[in-house]
């Protein structure tokens, strides 16, 4: 039977075998599956790598140990301008910036040193075009084949960087006037206060803020004022030095930090110089706009006032000087402090002085000097305050035309004063007087047409007085509202005429009647004919433009006899009479008049 246990054990051998076989075949199909899979698996990976090569915007570059680019991607042109073929092969000595070319040969002779590390570092790269171009490179070692290389990737920061110093410049920059603004500013104050701690030199603080801006949006449009706005901008910034600071606070106001000042005589001339340089007109689309402005300045030495003690006593200096008359600068001094709060609540109680009663109108007469008798009455504005008793014109007019309180104040007084006109007997007339803020208020001309209308006086017996300088402030806007009020039938005059612009070519231009001579060119025509030639010649300059003119300021007979003989129709002042309560007019005119009798 031992031929049957060599036969069994043949066939196990070969079953063996063919299983082993099987197996073997098996495995190493899966191999080659696996090896299949791989391949495609890597070829995937190697296209998406090529892809993301080929798509980044940063550009990949290899170096060799001695600098030789060895690799340069596609996106090499975007950030450096060459095309990869013109990379390949170079030193990367030949791109690096001179400042940082001695180091870098230096760690390529060391091996890399410490650029074998991984490492990100902002640096300068020649750019195809010879500029030089910020970058930010990130590096890392490989080993290429036993060939050891950097990979660098290279990320254009130029724009980032750009960016960021725009955004670092509205942070501290006003938009429209690329002017400091308030942030900015009050941190230059406060670097200035430790300066000036440290130094004992003082610095100064100027706060400006334009006269009658609203006039020009009023009247010309928010995008003038933004033009005008932009102009007074680069006036300061031309006047201010590089240790200085010019800021726009906002809306019209603007503020300077002065440095190296040395007291406040030298802080009021760097002011007035540029106030001078305000004052030259600017032109808007065609439209020449004067603009002046109020200043207020405070000088400081060191620590003895924080930011805003600074800006509070500035603010305060430049209120008194929109006080004093706009146009002019006033130098802080703490008295000003009683005099602001004494503003404020005058301020307050003029708010309510309409309602309780305590406005008044007063009558100066104008006469015919020929005559003797009167013609016509100014009306002039009065208050009288419960507890301080009669306030002067010149301490609240100015305050009522800051606040435009005297649009609601100017309306109330046409009205009353053309009611009040009606009990005079015909044809005598009333004037009242007109600010630069009422020519910009749009609802002038209908006011005027309401007070006519509810009093029914009759257009002729009023007339609008308006000063110079209120017609000049914005020429084309005077123009059009003169010729609107015209046409409802008043008389238009020309108040304190040669102390303002005294430009007689712009008389053409206007729709007026009456020319008014200012009192300090007729208080002299008795002191010799070089004093008298203004008033003469203003005289002479009515009648040849047929005007009847007014001559104010009359306290002399003489006066009124000289002027008369030189043809002038018309008088006013105390030789006449003072102003005087709207009750005593109608006795007035009877006793100067009885023939005439009031309604």
């Amino acid at each position: 039977m031992d031929w049957l246990w060599w036969v069994v054990a043949v066939a196990t051998l070969l079953v063996g075998l063919v299983v082993t076989g099987t197996l073997v075949a098996r495995r190493i199909r899966l191999a080659e599956a696996r090896a299949r899979d791989l391949a495609a698996s890597l070829q995937r990976q190697m296209s998406v790598l090529d892809g993301l090569i080929a798509n980044s915007r940063d550009a990949i570059a290899i170096v060799a140990r001695d600098g030789e680019v060895c690799f340069a991607s596609s996106a090499i042109r975007d950030v450096l301008g060459y095309d990869p073929d013109e990379i390949n092969g170079r030193s990367v000595l030949d791109l690096v910036h001179h400042d940082l070319r001695d180091g870098l040969a230096a760690a390529l002779a060391d091996g890399w040193g410490d650029l074998a590390e991984p490492r990100t570092a902002e640096l300068q790269l020649r750019h195809r075009d010879g500029t030089w171009r910020n970058v930010e490179v990130a590096t890392r070692a490989i080993a290429d084949h036993d060939r050891p290389a950097l990979v660098a990737t290279i990320r254009d920061v130029g724009r980032r960087q750009q960016l960021e110093a725009e955004i670092a410049f509205r942070a501290s920059h006003d938009p429209l006037t690329q002017l400091t603004n308030r942030a900015r500013l009050l941190e230059g104050m406060s670097q200035a206060i430790d300066r000036s701690a440290r130094s004992g030199e003082p610095f100064a603080i100027a706060l400006i803020d334009l006269d009658d801006f609203k006039v020009v949006n009023d009247n010309l449009g928010h995008q003038a004022g933004d033009r005008l706005l932009v102009a007074v901008a680069r006036r300061l910034r031309a006047r201010v030095r590089d240790v200085d600071l010019a800021a726009r606070l906002g809306g019209d106001e603007f503020a300077l930090l002065l440095e190296d000042v040395t007291d406040e005589a030298s802080a009021a001339e760097v002011v007035d110089r540029l106030l001078t340089e305000l004052r030259e007109p600017v032109n808007l689309s065609g439209q020449k706009v004067s603009v002046s402005a109020s200043v207020g300045v405070v000088v400081s030495r060191g620590r003895e006032r924080g930011v805003q003690e600074l800006l509070r006593d500035a603010d305060i200096a430049m209120y008194a000087a929109k006080m004093a008359g706009k146009g002019t600068s006033q130098v802080f001094h703490p008295q000003l402090r009683a005099v602001d709060l004494e503003h404020l609540e005058l301020r307050a109680d003029l708010e309510l002085a309409v309602e309780r009663d305590q406005l008044v109108l007063a009558y100066q007469p104008i006469v015919d000097l020929r005559t003797g008798q009167p013609v016509s009455f100014e009306a002039l504005l009065r208050w009288q305050h419960p507890e301080r008793g009669r306030i002067a014109p010149d301490d609240f007019i100015p305050l009522a035309e800051q606040t435009r309180l005297i649009v609601p104040i100017g309306r109330w007084v046409v009205r009353t004063a053309c009611e009040q006109a009606t009990h005079w007997p015909e044809p005598v007339s009333v004037g009242v007087n007109l600010s630069s803020v009422q020519i910009a208020d749009a609802q002038l001309v209908q006011d005027v047409a309401d007070a006519l209308a509810i009093t029914g006086l009759a257009p002729e017996r009023l007339t609008l007085e308006l000063t110079e300088t209120a017609m000049m402030h914005d020429t084309e806007r005077a123009i059009s509202v003169l010729d609107d009020l015209s046409k409802l039938g008043v008389s238009l005059a020309v108040d304190d005429f040669g102390t303002g612009y005294s430009s007689f070519n712009y008389l053409n231009r206007f729709a007026l009647d009456v020319l008014k001579v200012d009192r300090s060119f007729v208080s002299v025509v008795l002191d010799g004919p070089e004093d008298a030639a203004i008033a003469k010649a203003i005289v002479r300059l009515g009648e040849t433009l047929d005007l009847r003119v007014v001559a104010e300021g009359i306290e002399h007979g003489e006066q009124a006899e000289l002027l008369a003989s030189w043809g002038c129709p018309l008088g006013q002042g105390y030789w006449f009479s003072p102003p005087m309560p709207s009750d005593v007019v109608g006795r007035w005119l009877q006793a100067q008049a009885p023939a005439v009798t009031s309604e």
